[in-house]
């Protein structure tokens, strides 16, 4: 049996996880590729989104709010897709409700977003889409039959941004996005 070198073990190991940390949650590559374990990418700004508040649905128990975040110049034209920025969804039936009113309560961290943002002008939207109940796999199925984007907001990373967190408050059929930014203190 063939033993490989500690030190070449280590270092493989140490190059996976490097190779892992500039990963965002959702797999994908964060922005920029110089991140390491201990922090995010040099230069990047750690981002942070959590949404609550509720979402009227078309369809019973059928939507599900969406964190956006996209280019400065996007002119707010979307289609749902599985793989965008969402939020945790529990549904409920209201006192004297309808099947047909039911109330989506949203909470908790967006899930698939990045970890971290690159300076740069983005704008941010919290939007809605309504899911098909038609059993997925089949002839001309889409996952979302209907989508809207409720509420939009600018943010600008500048290179000397060290965190951005935002907050994205449903309200049945409206939201709000605040946005708090830490950089550190302009010094004279």
């Amino acid at each position: 049996m063939r033993r490989i070198p500690f030190a070449i073990g280590i270092a493989v190991l140490l190059a996976a996880s490097a190779a892992s940390a500039c990963t965002s949650s959702a797999g994908t590559p964060s922005a920029s590729p110089t991140g390491t374990p201990w922090g995010p990418p040099t230069g990047s700004a750690i981002l942070t989104v959590t949404g609550s508040g509720t979402l009227d649905c078309r369809v019973p128990h059928a939507c599900i709010a969406f964190f956006l975040i996209k280019p400065a110049d996007w002119d707010g034209h979307w289609r749902a897709q599985e793989s965008d920025p969402s939020f945790s969804m529990e549904y409920t039936y209201e006192s004297g409700s309808t099947p047909l009113t039911t109330i989506s309560r949203v909470s908790g961290a967006a899930q698939r977003i990045p970890t971290s943002l690159a300076p740069g002008r983005y704008r941010l939207a919290g939007a809605r889409a309504d899911t098909s109940d038609v059993p997925s796999g089949g002839p001309g199925y889409e996952p979302y039959f209907s989508d809207d984007v409720m509420c939009r907001a600018d943010l600008t990373v500048e290179t000397s941004t060290r965190r951005v967190d935002v907050t994205v408050a449903f309200d049945h059929t409206d939201c709000e996005i605040a946005i708090s930014l830490d950089s550190p203190a302009p010094t004279a």
